[in-house]
């Protein structure tokens, strides 16, 4: 259930190394704008997880994608349970809880960009190899 205003608990900030996602950018070839949102996927799941709140709350994630701070927008609501905004929600030891679930993500980003890269490569020496091969091949499988 969304969370009114009075209910939050504010902590410390959370921010991501905007030079480290830069960085993955070119080494990697991963664009910034998809490593931006698979973060913030990242810490969102996290952010329901730690808080016990619905994933249907309309709870939001923001990376500021000139300074790398990350927040967390919840809808704020009246007594009547109508949506009258949203409020910044940064519980205690998040920091901690987003930075190792944004490091999980990547990490698993990369394994699946290697991954393709292979199962890429090998598709695409089945797709050049001759016809004749090509035949055996499908003859032994």
């Amino acid at each position: 259930m969304p969370r009114t205003g009075s209910e939050l608990n504010i902590g410390g900030p959370v921010d991501i190394d905007l030079t480290m996602l830069r960085m993955m950018e070119r080494e990697r070839e991963i664009p910034f704008d998809e490593l931006v949102t698979i973060i913030e996927q990242a810490i969102l799941t996290a952010y329901l997880k730690h808080t016990g709140t619905d994933p249907e709350s309309g709870a939001r994630v923001e990376l500021d994608r000139k300074t790398g701070h990350v927040t967390v927008y919840v809808p704020e609501l009246d007594d009547d349970g109508e949506q009258i905004g949203e409020a910044v929600d940064n519980p205690d030891d998040f920091g901690r809880i987003s930075a190792f679930a944004a490091k999980q993500v990547i990490n698993q980003r990369l394994r699946d960009i290697g991954d393709d890269k292979v199962l890429g490569s090998s598709a695409t020496a089945r797709a050049t190899s001759s016809p004749a091969s090509s035949s055996r091949a499908r003859t032994r499988a």
